[in-house]
């Protein structure tokens, strides 16, 4: 099955494309569509919105990126990500005992410390985690770095002909690319391959060196700088000091053997690797952000022609192609797209995880259907107000319907649980 994505294409199987117009018609579409865009402009005023202000700054994720949360949902992902336990309010049993297995007591002369172990290797977001292949390599990464910035800081010259801030910027410069490699593996959604690629070639230089002396890049100008080969070696200190720098190099060179065989994960098109749920579930999420502030800027831009509200809950669309009494008011369905994008399908998908991706794949399926039917030609023209005909409504009808597309494509990224038949849960069929 597939869906078009209103902006010209369509999914495999789809029927060809209509021949291109030739120039004539494209000249008369483009003069009719700045005609039309014209009259919108003199017709109806340019309304400007305020951004609400009930909204905290949320705290950046691990690749540095910021966003805004309700103070409620941060204090909920803060406990999420301390106990990793949900919250429950009815069950305080599991609270409790999330609380005991998160932390261990223990009487220090006369007065308690409480010593905080993390229960998994998942780093939980708004909605999905980092998990599998990112959790993997993050968590290396991180480890790799806490133990390589003491033996970057402690590396010395084994011939000190330069001057110390020469020594000092090169070191720098290694410490700020590992840092920001680690920041990268653990962004929500998944590092960005060209990113983590590039940050690599920096550090190690290309081609990758095959062993630690052999490096290029910014560790190859740090071993220049500093000396740092077996000729120059004194003293066991001095071959210690080398040793240090090498298990640095080593270090990076592991992780990027690990890189080369699992960014196939991370690759948002050009692989048929199946990606991992919770990364995954972290970029549906974002989808679903998206349709739902998609359906307000729908609101927004019927609201500056005149069709607030009221007027939206008498406005009649006909989806008799879709079927004979499938017939809607405007309000009933961007209120049906709202309620699913933003509260239905993440709690599904939230509570009932994999087992909930059918049922979002047949709701997206039939809101792409009818929110697609509802822009004209498929409409009757002569049934519908002109402010629903305006070119700024249907342009935000149009990135609706798009949108929705995109979300229903990154759900069918997600394969359902393959139980054995005899357990009775095989999923559900899918359009």
């Amino acid at each position: 099955m597939a869906i078009t994505n209103n902006f010209g294409g369509t999914g495999a199987g789809a029927p060809a494309a209509p021949a291109p117009p030739n120039a004539a018609s494209r000249a008369a579409a483009t003069g009719n569509a700045v005609q039309e865009s014209e009259i919108d402009l003199q017709a109806y005023p340019v309304l400007t919105e305020e951004v609400p202000s009930e909204v905290v700054s949320r705290p950046p994720s691990a690749g540095g990126s910021s966003g805004t949360a309700p103070l409620g949902k941060m204090a909920e992902n803060a406990i999420r990500d301390v106990l990793s336990w949900r919250a429950k309010t009815n069950d305080p049993k599991s609270f409790i005992l999330a609380l005991n297995q998160s932390f261990a007591l223990k009487d220090v002369e006369g007065h308690t410390e409480f010593t905080w172990t993390p229960r998994t290797y998942t780093v939980q977001t708004d909605m999905g985690a980092i998990t599998g292949a990112q959790a993997s390599i993050y968590n290396r990464a991180k480890v790799a770095l806490d133990q390589c910035l003491p033996l970057l800081d402690g590396l010395y010259a084994l011939l000190p002909v330069l001057e110390q801030q020469d020594l000092d910027s090169v070191r720098g410069m290694v410490k700020s690319l590992f840092t920001e490699l680690v920041n990268d593996f653990g962004i929500e959604g998944g590092p960005r391959i060209p990113r983590v690629d590039q940050l690599f070639r920096l550090l190690l230089g290309h081609p990758y060196p095959v062993s630690p002396e052999s490096s290029g890049g910014e560790l190859g100008l740090l071993r220049e700088r500093f000396g740092l080969k077996r000729e120059f070696i004194t003293t066991i200190a001095d071959e210690q000091n080398l040793t240090n720098y090498i298990i640095v190099v080593d270090y990076l060179i592991g992780l990027h053997n690990s890189w080369k065989t699992e960014k196939a994960y991370f690759a948002h098109s050009g692989t048929t690797v199946q990606p991992f749920f919770g990364t995954q579930l972290v970029l549906l999420s974002r989808s679903l952000d998206v349709v739902a502030q998609s359906v307000k800027d729908v609101y927004f831009a019927m609201d500056s022609v005149f069709l607030g509200a009221s007027e939206r809950q008498t406005i009649l669309l006909d989806f008799s192609s879709i079927g004979a009494e499938s017939s809607l008011f405007v309000a009933e369905l961007l209120d049906w797209v709202e309620n699913a994008a933003s509260k239905e399908l993440p709690s599904q998908l939230q509570d009932s995880g994999k087992d909930a991706i059918s049922t979002a794949k047949h709701v997206l399926y039939d809101l792409h259907r009818f929110v697609h039917a509802a822009i004209p030609p498929q409409q009757p023209r002569h049934r519908l107000p002109p402010g629903y005909l305006t070119p700024r409504v249907q342009r935000a009808m149009r990135l609706l319907a798009g949108q929705l597309a995109e979300t229903y494509r990154l759900a069918g990224q997600i394969k359902p649980p393959d139980f054995p038949p005899e357990t009775g849960r095989g999923p559900l069929s899918t359009p």
